[in-house]
């Protein structure tokens, strides 16, 4: 996609935005369609623009389509060509979330409170302060188009909760009115929705960029690992502890259980027309969801614990990463391989691009 393009896709994307706060209620905004740019080539945490597929610097010097994962010991493995790795450490700390959107800004997520961030497509890292030291377990942006910034939420150990609505340049605590775990994240209508999830079934939603939030227990469910949401909102995700996974369609006010593994599961991943997910978890479970809404155990060849989930925003591919450097795609609906990732530290996060 040429740069002229790019841009009519961004103004686009902003005219559809502008007035949506004063123009339509968060229920009328479920039916809001996915516009953005068609991405992605073999990618594990996608972090691209137009120029996905390039394996070259762009013009100003900084790489074009990076890949990442993030894991143990501050492990961060990047690739610009989907085949060959650079594995190097961020830092002491465990690391276990990543994010990015777009091809330079990308954020890290770990112990002892880090946060770290990067300007320049994953070159270079600067730490953040996050205003804790507990265990931060999800990170999370989105672009904010009535706005014109990006939106971003932390989450981690004892309901600690921060967000940044300045594009991720500070970070401010809020109150999620728990004390439980919080583990996994995810937006949806242009960050005007913010799911997270935690231990004891706990979900927390916001719908006014972060400032504040509801809690609700889900009833029947363990400790919620994993969460994700269509772009549109149309559909939400989410697994826990007992192998359950559960399905919102009302933008996580209420939820469906609608099937469950024979592992507990850790990580989910949707495709961003809602007619393909997948998840993951112990001794290499993993599960396929049809357009229907049908679960399906798929074989991994692999008996590791993922805990990390991703498919990629154009439906194509599907990832799954966990113990000892275990790394899995899969293109389409075919089998899963394993390309060497060159670590054999645990594999906590993998993120697509946020294009909408």
């Amino acid at each position: 996609m040429g740069p002229q393009i790019h841009t009519l896709a961004l103004k686009s994307l902003k005219l559809l935005a502008m007035d949506r706060r004063s123009a339509c209620t968060l229920a009328d905004m479920t039916g809001i369609k996915f516009i953005g740019l068609a991405v992605l080539a073999l990618a594990v945490a996608g972090c691209g623009d137009e120029d996905e597929k390039k394996t070259s610097k762009s013009d100003s010097g900084t790489p074009s389509g990076w890949q990442a994962a993030v894991g143990a010991d501050g492990t961060f493995a990047q690739t610009f060509d989907g085949v060959t790795w650079s594995t190097r450490s961020l830092g002491p700390e465990d690391l276990f979330a990543v994010t990015c959107v777009g091809n330079l800004d990308g954020w890290a997520a770990g112990e002892n409170g880090f946060i770290g961030r990067t300007r320049n497509g994953g070159e270079s890292w600067q730490p953040q302060s996050s205003g804790t030291k507990v265990s931060l377990r999800a990170i999370h942006f989105a672009h904010d188009y009535g706005a014109g910034a990006l939106s971003g939420v932390v989450a981690g150990d004892s309901g600690f909760l921060a967000v940044s609505t300045n594009g991720g340049e500070l970070w401010a605590p809020v109150s999620s009115g728990v004390q439980v775990a919080l583990r996994s994240a995810t937006a949806a209508l242009n960050a005007d929705l913010i799911v997270v999830v935690g231990d004891a079934g706990t979900v927390l939603r916001s719908v006014d960029l972060g400032q504040s939030w509801q809690a609700q227990t889900l009833q029947g469910a363990g400790d919620l690992r994993g969460v994700e949401v269509t772009p549109s909102g149309s559909l939400l995700l989410t697994v826990d502890s007992k192998g359950q996974i559960w399905s919102s369609q009302d933008l996580g006010k209420s939820f469906t259980l609608e099937t469950t593994a024979k592992h507990p599961l850790n990580a989910v991943a949707l495709s961003a027309d809602a007619t393909k997910a997948l998840a993951g978890g112990d001794a290499g479970v993993a599960l396929r969801r049809s357009p229907t809404g049908q679960w399906t155990e798929t074989p991994t060849g692999s008996g590791k614990t993922l805990r990390a989930a991703m498919i990629t925003h154009d439906g194509l591919r599907e990832f799954l990463a966990g113990e000892g450097g275990t790394l899995l795609g899969a293109a389409g609906l075919g089998a899963f391989a394993q390309p060497a990732l060159g670590t054999q530290a645990t594999l906590h996060g993998l993120e697509d691009l946020d294009p909408h």
